[in-house]
């Protein structure tokens, strides 16, 4: 506790220590205000790279996400069979489950444009109707999916406009080759082509920017040197063209080679707009030093004078508390907060003492209570029946049916000594093939009251028999059919119990038939 308070008594000094502290950074900041300006040049140039990092990721990330789809779709066994198949209706249900399968990923990656596949015979299927048979074409020309070298999956880049909503950027193409028939398996069989988009990569580049006025570009340039991405969007399609004419003492550019693609990553960032607040930042340094010194000095005042010394007291004042008497109050004549905060302590000691009191003699009545409840469980204990005196009791009727030669009073007695014994073990949880023994037990007796006008039929999967269900569950729903159900009707019935497994869950079907 001393050590609390004297850092309390601390607390004006260590903010008028703070404020010199800031006072000193920002004069030093000052002094060195051109080495400053030379080492943000730096963070600018550190910056582009770290960009144009976060750029290289987001697109690979986006690349190998289509990489991904397109090795699913093009190594599917449906796919591959589709491609090869000449009935008319196997492929129409293939194309059912294949269309399915492309739906599902083209909701997750919103960049493709459309899933073109191209089978053995060359049969174009554009699954999300945006590609005409025109664009594989062009594309066929500038590549020759045929060539017989083509056996690996490429990006082709470069722009077409389908249509003013949906704008191709790139395609991945897929050769598939057959891994399930034996008699054709190593064979290309088809392509499965992936038209993307780039709207996913334009959003990042557009928030790498340091504001709308940016003069910083950052672009992705194709094989031609034409623009696909730009967080300036009127010079997307056009071609770069590098301007030999800017001053390269303003301006860091870098640039990335993303591999697989022939494309890059180019980046033209403003040193100005990276240092333009510098001459701002040192004036306002001084007048901010001394405004926040001030205000340091006058809060370390009040604070030393209202708060720090009368807390000072009021905990010297409870230390004497908890080592004398808990009667003892503090008496301390302060206004404002800190006495309001006297006040609320010298009641909190009241109830203290007087909670003390009543946790006291509650213990007491607590004590009293506990034998009270004691001498109530041994006279219930003393009063239940003695199972092992039920127990001997049947088995005595049953052994007077048998000497009379009574089969009927010989197996009530002794189905009702099995219910008995099973309704009052101590599991809660016990197997189906238990509770199913106990039901038989049951209609043994209804049987025999109702003079066999009934019927009892019980199918139980034998995969389920050692799962566990709550005991005495299924009884009271069998005794609930007879009564309400059978026992109704003068005709002769049928029961039917049930059981069995539907998609991991276990049903129990009880039916009543009435003849």
């Amino acid at each position: 506790m001393r050590k609390n308070i004297k850092g309390l008594m601390l607390s004006q000094k260590i903010i008028l220590l703070f404020a010199i502290c800031i006072f000193m950074i920002i004069t030093v900041f000052s002094i060195n205000y051109f080495k400053l300006n030379r080492i943000i040049k730096n963070d600018a140039k550190q910056y582009a790279i770290s960009s144009m990092n976060q750029l290289e990721e987001s697109l690979n990330i986006n690349v190998e996400a289509i990489r991904n789809i397109g090795f699913n779709i093009a190594y599917n066994q449906y796919v591959q069979e589709f491609s090869v198949l000449n009935n008319t209706e196997n492929r129409i249900q293939y194309m059912n489950f294949i269309t399915q399968l492309v739906n599902t990923y083209t909701s997750i990656n919103k960049d493709i444009v459309d899933v073109v596949l191209v089978d053995k015979n060359e049969t174009i299927y554009s699954f999300m109707s945006n590609i005409n048979f025109n664009t594989y074409k062009n594309i066929n020309k500038t590549h020759n999916f045929n060539d017989p070298n083509f056996t690996k999956p490429k990006f082709v880049a470069g722009i077409t406009k389908e249509t003013e909503e949906n704008k191709v950027s790139y395609v991945y193409i897929v050769p598939i080759f057959h891994t399930y028939n034996n008699d054709e398996i190593n064979k290309k069989i088809g392509l499965v082509m992936i038209y993307c988009n780039t709207n996913n990569i334009q959003k990042v580049f557009e928030k790498s920017v340091l504001s709308k006025e940016s003069e910083s570009l950052y672009m992705i340039l194709d094989e031609h040197e034409r623009i696909v991405v730009s967080n300036n969007k009127i010079m997307i399609g056009k071609t770069y063209k590098f301007n030999k004419t800017r001053n390269n003492s303003k301006y860091v550019e870098n640039e990335i080679y993303i591999k697989d693609m022939n494309w890059k990553i180019l980046s033209i960032i403003s040193i100005n707009e990276v240092t333009k607040n510098l001459v701002l930042y040192k004036n306002l340094s001084f007048s901010i030093a001394i405004i926040i010194m001030i205000i340091f000095i006058v809060i370390g005042y009040f604070i030393n004078r209202n708060i720090t010394m009368p807390l000072t007291k009021i905990i010297n004042s409870i230390n004497e508390i908890g080592e004398k008497n808990i009667k003892q109050r503090i008496d301390f004549n302060i206004t404002g907060e800190i006495g309001i905060i006297i006040v609320h302590i010298n009641e909190m000691l009241e109830k203290i003492e007087h909670m003390t009191k009543k946790i006291f003699n509650t213990q007491s009545q607590l004590y009293e209570a506990e034998i009270i409840k004691k001498q109530a469980q041994l006279s219930a204990l003393q009063s239940q029946i003695n199972p092992h005196f039920l127990y001997n009791t049947l088995e005595c009727i049953r052994s007077i049916a048998t000497a009379y030669k009574s089969n009927e009073i010989k197996e009530i007695v002794t189905a009702m000594a099995k219910i008995f014994r099973y309704s009052i073990k101590g599991d809660e949880f016990v197997e189906i093939e238990d509770e199913i023994e106990i039901i038989k037990e049951y209609l043994k007796i209804m049987d025999i009251r109702f003079w066999s006008r009934f019927r009892f039929n019980i199918i139980i999967d034998p995969e389920i028999v050692k799962f566990k269900i709550p005991k005495m569950i299924l009884q009271p729903l069998v005794e609930n059919a007879v009564y309400h159900g059978l026992e109704q009707k003068l005709d002769n019935g049928e029961l039917i119990i049930k059981g069995n497994t539907y998609e991991n869950d276990i049903f129990f079907i009880i039916t009543e038939i009435i003849d």
